[in-house]
């Protein structure tokens, strides 16, 4: 038999036992620390509200930024000297685009801009979020007691858990089980019905 249960994250370590010393304020991980922070807050998370996942395919991406660079030369034309707002480059998470921002002005701008946007694809919804607002995937961990194929092994979870609906279940990642009996781990992508039944009988939170 199969037992599956949702994929947690690690509890932090317990805190250690400190001096009562005052400690010396650290000079060179903070700096960074700040830096990172500042990273994050500018970092603008494009998603469509159609979707329920908030994703954007790369040729919807190119739609957009297209839809972008036409505001931003009308907006050169209306006033050559306003400030222009600068980028720090750009990538994707969980299918969710990450335009990378300088400054708040900039990430200000993209949010009016993109508020506006109109001619995108059917039904599209696109919004500006914080990067912490992305939806996330629910997942599941499985420990199967020995090596098969994953795709067989999706089967049989499916078979044994009729009293959830798992017709959107995908294998995610499969690994070798450290128990001394052999098997394998495997993750799998659930659906947001799936997780609340499971955090209901195992008071368990998804990763």
């Amino acid at each position: 038999m199969c037992r599956i249960e949702p994929k947690v994250r690690k509890p932090g370590r317990g805190a250690k036992s400190r001096s009562t010393q005052p400690e010396e304020p650290s000079t060179s991980k903070a700096p960074a620390a700040v830096s990172e922070v500042a990273k994050k807050h500018l970092a603008a998370s494009l998603t469509d509200r159609s979707n329920p996942l908030g994703r954007i395919t790369q040729e919807q991406w190119k739609v957009v930024e297209m839809k972008l660079l036409e505001a931003l030369f009308a907006k050169i034309d209306a006033d050559p000297s306003a400030t222009m707002p600068t980028f720090d480059g750009a990538g994707w998470v969980s299918g969710v685009k990450i335009i990378k921002c300088k400054d708040d002005l900039t990430l200000i701008r993209v949010k009016e801009t993109v508020k506006r946007l109109q001619g995108l694809w059917e039904g599209a919804s696109v919004e500006i979020v914080d990067r912490s607002c992305i939806p996330t995937i629910p997942k599941a961990k499985v420990l199967i007691p020995r090596t098969v194929n994953p795709e067989y092994a999706l089967k049989l979870l499916q078979r044994q858990n009729t009293d959830v609906p798992t017709d959107d279940w995908k294998m995610l990642k499969v690994a070798k089980s450290a128990s001394a009996d052999g098997g394998q781990n495997c993750i799998i992508q659930i659906n947001k019905t799936t997780e609340d039944i499971l955090y209901a009988r195992l008071g368990k939170s998804m990763a």
